[in-house]
Parts: C-alpha cells; structure tokens; sequence
C-alpha cells in the first residue's frame, strides 16, 4: 500500500594533452570555495530532538528539481523525505509565483520532455480546460500559483500510489545540520558520506498570525533558530537513513546480462518490457495532451538518421558509449558491474533554490560571474565576480478593475523609483506588460489582435509581474549580495557548527520586497522612466494588488512566498580526465554565439583565441591543432557538446539579468554591469551530464537544479521549468538505481572515457522511463541544430 504523509601550431599530442588540462584557464580562486581538510563538525542541537524520520532519498528543496527527484523515486517504490522553506511544492510554478512555462518552441512541438512534466502539464490542462488558461503571450501555459502547487501535489500523490513509494512531506522546513564522515585519507575528492541531517519545522506559534502573513525577510532568520519564539514554535527533526530491510542486488559478472533491463529494438515501443520499478507500471510513454500529438520517435532534424556513432567530448575518445536516441536500436544490456564498496544506505539531494547544502557542507563550488576564458570566452570580467550573481524577483499579482482604485504610495517609493522602466521602446505598453504573464482571462476564447499592445484588458483579468526593470532586484557587490560567498559565510559564522542560517543576505531580501511593491505602484501610478526618460509612462489606476491567504500568491502581503531565483551556488564537478581541475558545463559547449566577433580577438590572447576554436571546431579541430587549417578557416560546430553519460535535456536561451554597476541597485542612474550581457543569445538543446551532478567530496549526495556544475553563462540556460524538472527526475532515478545496486554515482562516471556498463544500465532505465537523455538527431555528423527554435 502506497503511503502520503503531511509532514602557435599546436601538433596533435600537445592538443590532446591541452585538451586535459584546459580547465586550468578558467578557473580563479577566488571563485573556487577553498575546502578545508577537516569535516564540518556536526553540533549537537542545543535542544532536544523532537522526532526521528528515515527515508531512502532526503531531498532538500521542494522547487521543480526537487518535486521531480521526489516523483522518480516514489515511482521507483523508494521512501522519500522532502523538506521545504514554504509551504508549497513546485517553486517556480507555484512559492515562486513565476507560474508561466518557459519553453521552447521545437521541444515544445514534438512534447520531448520528462513524463512527470509531461504529466504536470497534462493536469494544468485538464484542471482548467486549456493549457493557457490566462492568455498571456510569453508562454503557452500560464496559471494560478496556488493552483501549480495544488496540481503538483496531486501529481506526487499519484506517484506515490503508482510506484507504492512513500513521501514525508516537511513544509515549512530548512536544514540546519548535517552530519559528514571524516574525509578519507588519500582521497582528495570523494570518499566521505552524509550520515544525517537535522532540520527545523516551525510552525506559528499559540495566538499568533498564519503562516506567510509577513514577508520572507522577516522570518528567515527565526526559521533557522532551534530555540521557539514569541512567533514560532519549533519541531527539531533529524533525517536518517532507511534501514535495510533487503541487501542491494549483487553486481553481475562481467559480460552477464542485465536481464532487468531489456533492450530496445527498433521499432518496437519502450513499453514492451520495462523494467518495473518498486511496483511502478511499464508505462514510458509521456501522457498525452488533450489536442496535442506525440509521436514515439521524434522525426529527427536535418533529414539526418540518429548514429550509433559515439558522442566525442573534449579530450576524450570516441569509444565511449554514446546516450542512446528513441527509436535506436540499444546493444544487448550491458551488465552491472561494481558495489565492491557497498554503495550508500541513502541519498541526499539538493534541489534548493540557492545551493544551500552545497554552502552547508562546504563542498567546492562557483558563484557569480567566472572569469574570461576560451570556456567562457564571453566573461565580462578577466578575474570573475562572485558577488554579481543574476537578479531575483519578489513577484506579485494585480486584477483590472472597472473603477479606477485609490493608489497609495508606499513610504518607501521614492528611494525605489529611479530603477523602474518598461526599459525598450517596443515594450513601452501597459496592456504589453500585463497580458505578458496573464495568469487570468475573463474572455480566454475573444480573438486577439496582433500586436500585444493592443490587447485589451477587462475586469477581472489577472496579471503576474515579472520585470527586469521592475520587480527585479539586482545587486551586485560585497555590501549588497544576496548569496553570501564562502569568505562571506565563514566570516559571519555561518560554516561553524550550529551557525547555518541559510546563507542569505536578510537586507537585500528586504530591499527586493519594497522594490516590488514600489513597482506595482509605479505600473499603476508613476510617470517617470528611468530609461526611456519622461512623457512614457502614464498611470493606469484600474487595477489592485492582490493580497490575502486566497490570492494567487497565498500571501497576507502579496509577494511571492520566496523569490524567484536566476542562479545559486554552482558546483564544480569531481575531476575527469578533460578537466582536471573540476567538471563544468561551460558556455563553449552549448552557446550559439558568433565567437568570429572581433570582441573575442580582442579580448582573448592569440593562445587564448586559439584555444577557443579548438573547443568549437568540432570534427575541424584536429585539423587546427596540427596547424594544417588556420582559426579563420575554422567552422563551428553548429551543436552543443555531447556528453557520454548524459541523464537529461534542457533547451532555452542564454538569458541573463544582469547585476547594476553600483550599490544599491536603484541608485538613480544605475546602470547593468558593463558586458554582463555579451554572452546572452540562443543556445543549442542542450544535455544534462551526470557529472554536473556529482559534487566533490561527498560520495552520497546530488545535485538537482540550477546549482548543477555549469558556468555562469551556462546557468543562464540551464535554469527554465523543464530543465529543473529533468535533472530532478535524473537524480531521483539515479538515487534509486544506485541504492538498488549497491554503487555510488561517482562510479558510474570515474573511468570515463572509457566504456562505463553501469552507466549504460542507468541510461536505458531512464529512456525506458520516458525521461530523455537526448535530443532526436544527436549525433557529431548532424550540423542541422540552427534549425531548432
């Protein structure tokens, strides 16, 4: 029974030997957390322990990546803990308030996504009637925020029953501490295991408001604190592993079948014989929308057939197993192999917005911008920045009204009004920017015109705001950064024992709470434009805040439960034989950019420059670094790079919001750091490797979301609904793979390039789990990827 608990001419050996050790041009350190060869010490709470959970999977986070790892494991038939800073699953979709798919056309046309997107998508629609219910054209499904969380709920709920998984549920929770092993001598990346982990639950206390009746920065602090308050009453709860009831299957012999795991013959249908799961039903295909097509082969692009070839990756061989495409043909299965060390009695994901184990258990990783390189040629700084991150947004809900309602100016406006801009001459529309992330339509079925600027808005339509020049918040120095950097963290006491408290700025949470409320009253009140300048903006007093716990929003306040972040802490990858300094996912291995663009001679040495096109020319760069073709008779490969143990997709563009210059951010004639926005553009589909995932470090613990090993302009792209939840769903799989065979992931990884069976295994369950690790087409030889929208 399911269970659901509430609670110069280079010749080639000097190129292969470049193509090891390019990593060492990117990095500095001060970007890189310095680790200390002692574990953080694990502190006994200074009050007793309230209760005790085990699960096989602790996911810390409950945004998209962390509501897909969730799904994945409760289908694979696996206890799952799942802790939450708010009171809602889904994040972007729902405590966020950014309920707006952000999707791209090809993928969206052929549906290549997660069956558990596929799935929340197919109840958005069918909850309401229409995928779009509020008409807004940025997106082609808007929707209520309390409604995502309702109907994602649901969807992990029927998980549940489908797989006989269970899922404790802990709102209203963070993680305080964890508990690590010592590191292991001679083990300088790995070796250690987090054996458990205490959160606190608070809840409000006797005679006091509800829960989100004041705004985030006033409570953070308190919700990091053992001690009860005069506000909330606290449970301590410390996150063990399930005891093992059955040992892990025994590793097949070399050259055994994996007999679980049938392959695919072409032709035939994923769901001939899936492996099944913990008592999950052998359904791979993605559930259908209702008046959508979905095809169970993609066709695939250019005309081109999907090869077997192997997939090269920089420095490495082209033996290694390529990801298999839907509708190849998969090689008899090859057998597992390993579990000599016994694998890990649990697994702990971190699927938070800001990376927030990542900092806690003080593992290698990046923030802000990383410095010029031929990885990131499109830096805007030679030395990196850790302090300009991408901003984030408080958003907020306002209703048209037939009256024109009485605006009061907050206290606070005039300190904020310099910031706020419809920033474009072509965005300068007030019915542009409401019909924008329309969440509501009073008329969803009334033929629109053309032209957003001329939609019109009636009584009762609903708009969620989402603004660069408006509700975003930008800082981007060391007096205002929100994401607290490692020096920043260890100086505050925030890595001693005890003395996490979230590893966030309270003051700019607050700065971003009044920033967006000033600029509702600058939408409906305000006559000036910091970038367009006066004679722009004109009021638009026919329209209120939406405030109470039954607005969208589900706020006394009206904001937005938690921000909406761009980007976190990133981790830096365990190191491979390509990048011996740490895996990263750089913005050379999925940018389109035009890198011919007289910016990259002159801002790269002539090394440098060469560099990069080594990087980018594909099946040309042999021929550039023996000195037989020169860079300017160099093409790009018009792909992304292809990984051999890719686990997921993704596709957006490179899109940033850029920290300002000075502090604070709405300093009156502040402006974007300069070239913050030279890598912003289209990007290639792109894959989510497994080691973007593995930190360093720590044996038994993912990474899911935007804090997964990519580069700054990487992030950028690897950010969006879909990508969330597809690295969800690989680390949900991948925890229940590896507790089922007794392995560790960085095993199914640590030899590559050479041949990893294991991985093998991992990557057909997912594909047979309709979770694609590939686009259709993806091959070295398919050059048709402009083709993708």
């Amino acid at each position: 029974m399911s269970k659901f608990n509430q609670q110069s001419a280079m010749k080639l050996p000097s190129y292969l030997f470049w193509l090891k050790s390019r990593s060492l041009l990117s990095l500095s350190l001060g970007l890189i957390s310095v680790i200390s060869t002692i574990s953080p010490v694990f502190s006994a709470p200074n009050r007793n322990l309230d209760r005790e959970e085990t699960c096989d999977i602790l996911v810390a986070g409950g945004g998209l990546a962390g509501a897909a790892t969730a799904y994945e494991g409760l289908r694979a038939g696996r206890t799952v803990c799942m802790t939450e800073i708010t009171d809602w699953v889904g994040g972007q979709i729902s405590s966020q308030g950014t309920s707006a798919l952000d999707e791209r056309e090809t993928q969206r046309s052929l549906l290549f996504y997660p069956r558990g997107y596929l799935e929340l998508r197919r109840r958005i629609k069918e909850h309401y009637g229409r995928l779009n219910p509020g008409g807004c054209w940025v997106s082609y499904s808007c929707f209520m925020p309390y409604d995502g969380n309702k109907i994602l709920f649901e969807v992990l709920q029927d998980a549940a029953k489908t797989g006989n998984g269970k899922l404790k549920w802990f709102p209203n929770t963070v993680i305080k501490e964890l508990e690590i092993t010592p590191a292991v001598a001679g083990n300088a990346v790995g070796g250690q295991q987090i054996k458990s982990a205490i959160a606190i639950s608070h809840q409000p206390a006797p005679n006091t408001p509800p829960i989100n009746t004041e705004t985030l920065s006033k409570t953070i602090e308190d919700a990091y604190r053992y001690e009860n308050s005069a506000r909330f009453n606290k449970t301590i709860i410390r996150f063990i592993p399930k005891p093992r009831q059955t040992p892990p299957n025994p590793p097949l012999p070399r050259g055994g079948n994996a007999t679980s795991s049938p392959p695919l013959v072409r032709g035939e249908k994923a769901t001939s014989s899936p492996p099944l799961q913990g008592g999950d039903k052998a359904t791979s295909s993605p559930p259908l929308v209702r008046g959508e097509k979905a095809t169970s082969s993609p066709p695939l692009q250019g005309g081109e057939k999907a090869t077997s070839s192997p997939p090269l990756v920089r420095g490495e061989k082209a033996t290694s197993s390529p990801p298999l495409v839907r509708g190849e043909k998969a090689t008899s299965s090859p057998p597992l192999q390993g579990g000599a060390r016994g694998g890990a009695d649990w697994y702990v994901v971190d699927a938070t917005e800001t990376g927030e184990l990542i900092g806690l258990a003080d593992v290698p990783y990046r923030l802000g911008i990383d410095p010029r390189s031929p990885l990131e040629p499109s830096s805007a700084s030679p030395t990196g920045d850790a302090y300009c991150t991408q901003g984030f947004t408080y958003t907020f809900a306002m209703e048209a009204t037939k009256e024109p309602q009485q605006q009061q100016q907050p206290s606070f406006y005039q300190q904020y009004a310099p910031y706020y801009s419809y920033e474009l001459q072509r965005l300068a529309s007030f019915p542009l920017v409401f019909s924008y992330r329309q969440i509501r339509s009073m008329k969803p079925d009334e033929p629109r015109p053309a032209d957003p600027k001329q939609f019109p808005i009636y009584p009762g339509d609903i708009s969620m705001q989402n603004w660069t020049w408006g509700n975003d918040y930008r800082p981007g120095s060391s007096q205002d950064n929100l994401i607290y950097s490692r020096a920043q963290l260890a100086a505050n006491g925030q890595l001693q024992p005890g003395g996490w408290m979230g590893g966030l700025r309270t003051e700019t949470l607050r700065r971003g709470e009044e920033n967006a409320k000033g600029f509702f009253y600058w939408l409906v009140a305000g006559t000036t434009d910091s970038q367009l300048g006066n004679g722009v903006k004109k009021p638009y007093p026919n329209n209120r805040f939406l405030s109470g716990l039954d607005s969208p929003m589900g706020t006394v306040h009206g904001l937005s439960k938690y921000p909406y972040m761009r980007e976190g802490r990133r981790i830096i990858g365990r190191p491979s034989l390509s990048q011996p300094q740490g895996f990263t996912v750089w913005e050379v291995d999925m940018s389109r950019t035009n890198f011919k663009d007289s910016f990259y001679r002159q801002n790269l040495s002539a090394e440098d420059y060469r560099n990069l096109w080594l990087n980018l020319g594909g099946l040309n760069a042999p021929a550039l670094a023996v000195g037989s073709q020169s860079v300017e008779n160099t093409k790009s490969r018009s792909r992304a790079t292809i990984y051999p143990d890719a686990v997921g997709i993704g596709h957006y563009a490179i899109d940033f919001h850029p920290c300002m210059t000075n502090s604070p951010p709405e300093a009156p004639g502040n402006t974007e750091r300069e070239g913050t926005r030279k890598g912003q553009g289209q990007a290639y589909p792109f894959q989510i490797p497994l080691r973007a995932m593995i930190p360093q470090k720590i044996d038994n613990m993912l990474v899911a979301g935007k804090s997964i090993a990519v580069s700054h302009t990487a992030a950028a792209a690897y950010r969006v609904h879909s990508f969330e939840w597809s690295a969800g769903a690989a680390a949900g799989i991948t925890a229940a793979f590896s507790l089922e065979n007794g392995i560790i992931p960085y095993q199914l990884v640590d030899e590559l390039p050479s041949r990893e069976p294991n991985l093998e295994v991992l990557q057909l369950r997912l594909q047979q789990n309709a979770n694609p690790i590939a686009f259709p087409g993806t091959s070295i030889f398919n050059s048709s990827w402009q083709n993708w929208k």
